[in-house]
């Protein structure tokens, strides 16, 4: 009977020893499986990671720095900044923080018009029109929409459309300016419909994109008249073109 119940007592006992050590097993597989977790996260992670940083980079929209050259380095806009004023391009309206760029007429002919769209990060398009700027001058051109530009607007897109002729030339006509005054002296035979183009100066840049122009009906031949910059705004102007009719 003792007998019995001491082989009981062993068998007992080394079960104990069996279920403690399997348990001991799954302890150390589970920290194993742990560890593996870890060092080597699963395989689908990376790949979520490759497709999501490829998808960022397809997404990056690339800013772009001035200044930027135009139409095979015929144009250059220099600059987008806010300005706070009197617009010439919209009006003459008066407001702050309004859209301006300084665009310079790098080609060797005079720019005869240029429609400039910039894009903004946030998708906003600003307008600028631009007429008879000569070769080698710079111009201080306005959002003719009036709209406003920020501190940290960022521009990631330029348009533009852009047409250049040859300068016109009239031997015939002399023409001297004085402030707002415009002195025009006909040479040769009489002209008719005279139109003068001109541009507002401030510190030797062309102020506003668009041209301002003044009609004289007729100019006799050897005769000399005056007239006035009527929608200059800043008193000084510079005469860009004269043209006649035919």
């Amino acid at each position: 009977m003792k007998s019995s119940v001491r082989h009981k007592k062993r068998k007992l006992r080394k079960s104990a020893k069996v279920v403690l050590f399997l348990a001991i097993c799954s302890l150390l597989c589970g920290f194993w499986l742990l560890i593996q977790n870890d060092e080597h996260p699963s395989d689908h992670e990376p790949l979520q990671s490759t497709q999501q940083t490829q998808n960022q980079d397809e997404n990056k929209i690339t800013v772009l720095n001035f200044p930027v050259v135009l139409e095979d380095t015929k144009l250059e806009i220099e600059s987008l900044f806010p300005f706070s004023g009197i617009n010439p391009d919209a009006d003459c309206m008066q407001g702050e923080d309004i859209a301006a760029i300084v665009l310079t007429n790098n080609s060797d002919k005079e720019l005869q018009n240029a429609m400039i769209t910039l894009v903004l990060e946030d998708g906003t398009e600003l307008d600028f029109m631009i007429e008879y700027i000569p070769s080698g001058r710079k111009v201080m051109a306005f959002s003719i929409d009036h709209l406003t530009l920020s501190d940290d607007a960022e521009c990631v897109d330029v348009q533009v459309n852009a047409t250049f002729s040859e300068t016109e030339s009239m031997d015939q006509i002399l023409v001297e300016t004085n402030g707002m005054n415009i002195q025009i002296t006909n040479s040769s035979d009489s002209l008719n419909q005279l139109t003068v183009y001109y541009h507002d100066v401030f510190d030797d840049i062309y102020f506003g994109g668009k041209v301002y122009h003044e009609t004289i009906d007729e100019l006799s031949a050897e005769m000399m008249t005056e007239i006035t910059a009527s929608q200059s705004m800043m008193g000084v102007i510079e005469v860009v073109r004269i043209s006649a009719s035919k």
